[in-house]
């Protein structure tokens, strides 16, 4: 639709930068200042800036969000803060706003040190799918769709569309 989307923890941008090339009007946002110095060098068209999913304000511009995308961004949260994570990313969407999750499933953590051939710190929480959905009803959205993927990737991933 016309409506601005936030594209919550955005990383260097590949999220953010194909919903550009759709015709989404996305903003990408993430707590990484470097992420974003990233994604702006990587996407030199799209807009970043850095702030927290935590904390997410509407849209200067706007009385809410068209829709706002986690799309793995959640794994960096312990299970018992998405309750209040989704609950906030709720609160300031536009009335038929949309709301998009991609969480990996299951139970504990997987750490890494490599990434992409780069050295890295990063822990992803996995996600328990019943937990996210009931986070999600209780934000007082209703399903769209929603659908867990097991395929030949490292671990299931659920993949949610909600609105207002």
């Amino acid at each position: 639709g016309p409506h601005r989307t936030a594209d919550v923890g955005c990383g260097a941008g590949a999220v953010t930068a194909f919903m550009a090339e759709e015709g989404a009007d996305p903003l990408g946002i993430d707590v990484s200042a470097a992420m974003v110095a990233e994604a702006a060098r990587r996407h030199p068209n799209i807009d970043v800036e850095v702030g927290d999913m935590r904390r997410l304000l509407r849209p200067t511009t706007a009385a809410g969000w068209g829709a706002v995308v986690a799309w793995h961004s959640l794994a960096h949260f312990a299970p018992s803060e998405l309750p209040g994570i989704i609950r906030g990313l709720a609160e300031v969407l536009l009335p038929d706003g949309v709301l998009a999750l991609a969480v990996q499933t299951g139970a504990g953590v997987d750490r890494r040190e490599e990434w992409f051939g780069e050295s890295v710190d990063l822990t992803f929480v996995r996600h328990d799918v019943v937990e996210v959905r009931k986070a999600v009803q209780a934000a007082g959205l209703a399903y769209i769709e929603s659908y867990v993927v097991n395929d030949d990737e490292p671990a299931e991933r659920l993949y949610l569309i909600a609105s207002g």
